[in-house]
């Protein structure tokens, strides 16, 4: 639409009303593209680092719902790469949108450690788990799940569930440096 304005506009006398039309066009297009790159890459992940953007998140959920999340790490800023950032962190999102949804848990736990040699993610909740085996042979999996193995994969991580019925459920996903670095 901008671009067939612009032709017309190339064509024709312009007006002033015309020019403000497509300035105001232009504009609206910035925002929304701005507002798009925010949801891919959140500006407190890219201000004040992953730690920051993680516990903002538990903030949120602390401050919104009758549930408490918290996060262990021994993370340093700044020694993964802005793409693994992205990528624990959306690990993490998604993690908490399925606790959220299916855990009927009161509290959920982050633990983000490293040291030389592997990352290691573990989230887990007190929720009312489920039977992993016979969930994944059901072929039930949920998008949720999915969707983070496939994140763990991608970034030649491992991911591990250990789950039963009334007893909650831990999501282990380790990465190894070597990979991460090499």
């Amino acid at each position: 639409m901008l671009k067939i304005s612009l032709q017309n506009l190339k064509n024709s006398d312009y007006h002033k009303a015309d020019i403000d039309n497509l300035v105001k066009s232009v504009d609206e297009l910035i925002y929304e593209i701005r507002d798009i790159s925010h949801q891919l890459r959140p500006r407190i992940l890219n201000e004040f680092g992953l730690v920051a953007a993680l516990k903002s998140i538990i903030d949120t959920i602390n401050n919104q719902n009758n549930l408490k999340g918290y996060l262990t790490t021994n993370y340093v800023m700044g020694t993964l790469s802005k793409e693994y950032e992205l990528n624990i962190y959306r690990i993490c999102q998604e993690s908490i949108s399925n606790i959220i949804k299916h855990a009927k848990c009161s509290e959920f736990f982050i633990q983000f450690l490293s040291d030389e040699n592997q990352l290691k993610l573990v989230i887990s909740d007190d929720g009312i788990g489920f039977n992993v085996s016979e969930y994944l042979s059901e072929g039930r999996s949920s998008l949720g799940l999915l969707n983070i193995r496939e994140r763990a994969e991608n970034y030649n991580g491992t991911m591990n569930i250990i789950s039963a019925p009334d007893e909650g459920t831990t999501i282990f996903i380790k990465f190894e440096m070597e990979k991460i670095h090499g």
